[in-house]
């Protein structure tokens, strides 16, 4: 039996053999009533001021992964302008450094533990994990024509790498080895979306673009005559799994006919499909599994419901599952296990704790080890941790909008503060293809910590809650339903008694900030001040920019999935009305205080649009702001830059809703901002 490789780079994993299911284990946010989230939250002393710093900084240590063998874990460690990687021995707990880089964005181990391939943006590098070793180019991917598609698992040291052909319009996946030889493994006249690797070098099984929809073929011991096997729409979501060679068996994470992500085998003997696992609670789409690797059997199925929830698909695991949560209550995220599954490496992303926590499990022992827990202060973590009895509470809530659609969201309560006079942020996240999910978040925290009730709405378009909710947008966005499913929202947790109706303000970034000028524009009587980050102000333009890229690596063209999803480029009326529903068409209307913050190296959305948007505003004459960073893209990543976003927005919101505000910045700071505000019509006003 052998993993889809793109199962692996996408973090979707196999699922449950097993046909029955056995409890589950929820590392949750405790289900907690309005009335007790609220009589918590006001019962706790009210909280200090929190400088901005400690919400800005990141973990120190990052990027830790487990070997194959279990023996060693990698990691990064964040020295703000540069990053070191490091390996550490479990047993010996003897550690080295390796290399030093400007970022590195991923760590792969070899499959026989001996090499680290690095993921940067632009390169993969590899280097022996023994000290003393440096590292060395492998493949460079700036041209756009080569493109990374995972560790082989078949061979001790090798990735995969698909090329493009451009003259003669081909794409040829290799298996490429640390010194630079080369063996071409499949050629065809499309990228391959997917691919399930067997133990012969070859391909078991293909999946690819055909227009709109995807074709999945059975390659076996006839690669040059491949069988096909069935076709998965775009919106069924199909990833492949793993193959059990003895049962003639396809696993699949898929919708089909359904509306819930779950998983599905499919026969090659029958060509029937059976569903194996979906949410028993009928909500959440299927998230991932821990495989065992050396059985390829899953173990543990995940699920992101309101916070966390895993199920057991055995007896064994079910043990597992239960042993954990005696000694690790939490938010946990099993990361991946080692070869012969009797090490886990698991994350702790509790709420409670503004730092990640990393601990081994020993499946034969039942033992949990935490990790870097013997490391100097100097090592282990300088970042300073929000003390968890400031750490505002947060529960997932459920209401019906307008039309009667039931939607979640989370809630996050400020500490000892009356929360009915308490002025309230709402908060939309970006994408929209995505969603707001439990857990810490520092902008959240940030915010509460200030004196804000925070709202976080998953809105028509979010992910994660079946197709259903994904696709009833109806790509009505802008001056449409998706907005109102926020504004429903935030008026409902009003209803509740929860938030100073006369004190509202948004945040959003992306999207968000997208929802963020839509809702100044739309609903001009509901806020008093808006601050949005990198907002498309047109939707179709954003997605036609999106487009102008060309074919992603599987080969679809964007437009394809925004046809589906938000707009037909190839109809112009169709365009015409998504620009007519966006903030763009009716900037006039924007009549309260606007904060609007870009990276003039966005790739996502076009930094001219944004400032063409704010100079109209401007010479309106309307409260208007603009910072551009001429070194950011489409997320703020500096640490300079990320203290900007957090000091406008701070600052922004205590001067139109009165919440707490740290007012002393820095000289850098102070010369940031005067370099980078390149509209400022606040004090006109």
């Amino acid at each position: 039996m052998m993993t889809s490789l793109m199962t692996r780079i996408t973090s979707l994993m196999a699922l449950s053999l097993c046909l029955f299911l056995v409890p589950k284990l929820s590392f949750a946010i405790e289900k907690t009533s309005i009335q007790q989230l609220t009589k918590i939250s006001q019962e706790r002393a009210p909280s200090p001021l929190i400088p901005r710093s400690v919400f800005i900084d990141t973990p120190k240590i990052q990027q830790v992964t487990l070997s194959p063998d279990g023996k060693y874990i990698t990691y990064l460690i964040d020295h703000k302008k540069f990053e070191t990687l490091w390996v550490l021995n479990l047993d010996t707990q003897e550690r080295w450094s390796l290399y030093n880089a400007k970022s590195i964005d991923a760590l792969y181990w070899s499959t026989d533990s001996q090499r680290i391939f690095i993921e940067s943006e632009n390169n993969i590098s590899s280097v022996n994990s023994k000290p003393g070793s440096s590292p060395a180019l492998l493949v460079d991917l700036s041209a756009g024509d080569t493109y990374f598609y995972g560790v082989d698992p078949t061979t001790p040291q090798a990735i995969f790498i698909s090329v493009e052909n451009k003259r003669n319009k081909t794409h040829t996946l290799y298996k490429l080895k640390p010194d630079l030889t080369k063996t071409m493994i499949y050629q065809d006249k499309v990228p391959l979306a997917d691919f399930i690797a067997n133990d012969g070098g070859g391909l078991d099984f293909i999946k690819k673009v055909n227009g709109d929809v995807f074709e999945v073929y059975h390659l076996g011991k006839h690669p040059n005559s491949p069988q096909h096997l069935f076709t998965c729409r775009l919106e069924s979501q199909c990833s492949l799994l793993s193959y059990d060679q003895a049962q003639k068996a396809l696993y699949l994470s898929c919708t089909l006919e359904n509306d819930l992500t779950g998983l599905y085998s499919y026969s090659l003997e029958t060509g029937e499909y059976t569903q194996i696992h979906q949410d028993p609670e009928n909500r959440f789409d299927l998230d991932r599994v821990l495989l065992n690797p050396t059985t390829q059997r899953p173990e543990l199925v995940r699920y992101i419901n309101d916070n966390v929830s895993y199920y057991g698909l055995n007896k064994e695991s079910e043990s597992l599952l239960d042993s954990i949560e005696k000694q690790l209550p939490g938010n946990l995220h099993f990361v991946t296990s080692n070869e012969d599954f009797t090490r886990l490496l698991i994350i702790d992303l509790s709420l409670k704790k503004r730092l990640p926590d990393y601990y081994l499990y020993d499946t034969q022992t039942t033992k949990v080890t935490k990790l870097f827990a013997d490391f100097d202060e100097k090592i282990k973590d300088d970042t300073r941790a929000v003390p968890s009895s400031v750490i505002a509470q947060t529960s997932a809530i459920y209401y019906s909008v307008s039309d009667g659609m039931q939607q979640q969201g989370y809630l996050t309560l400020p500490n000892g503060i009356d929360v009915s006079k308490a002025p309230l942020v709402l908060v939309p996240h970006g994408g929209p293809w995505s969603r707001a999910e439990g857990g810490y978040h520092s902008f959240v925290q940030f915010l509460a910590n200030r004196g804000y009730v925070v709202f976080q709405p998953n809105f028509r378009s979010s992910t994660g809650l079946g197709k259903y909710y994904t696709l009833s947008a109806n790509k009505d966005f802008g001056d449409g339903r998706v907005q109102q499913d926020i504004i429903d929202g935030m008026q409902h947790v009003l209803s509740l008694g929860i938030g100073d109706k006369s004190k509202l303000g948004i945040f959003g970034h992306s999207f968000g900030g997208f929802s963020t000028l839509g809702a100044l524009a739309f609903t001009p009587e509901l806020f008093k001040v808006g601050i949005a980050g990198a907002p498309p102000i047109d939707l179709a333009l954003a997605i036609r920019l999106l487009n102008e890229r060309g074919p992603n690596r599987h080969g679809m063209e964007p437009k394809v999935r925004f046809k589906l999803l938000a707009v037909d480029l190839d109809d112009p009326k169709d365009v015409q009305r998504l620009s007519g529903q966006s903030p763009n068409a009716h900037w006039q209307k924007v009549q309260k205080p606007l904060y609007l913050l870009a990276g003039a190296k966005d790739r996502r959305v076009s930094i001219q649009n944004v400032k063409d948007y704010a100079s109209r505003l401007s010479a309106a004459g309307k409260s208007i702001s603009l910072l551009v960073d001429e070194n950011e893209g489409h997320s703020f990543r500096d640490k300079l830059a990320r203290e900007a976003y957090f000091y406008t927005l701070e600052e922004a919101l205590a001067k139109h809703l009165g919440g707490k505000f740290q007012s002393e910045i820095s000289t850098k700071l102070k010369r940031y901002l005067k370099q980078n505000t390149v509209i400022n019509t606040h004090n006109n006003h």
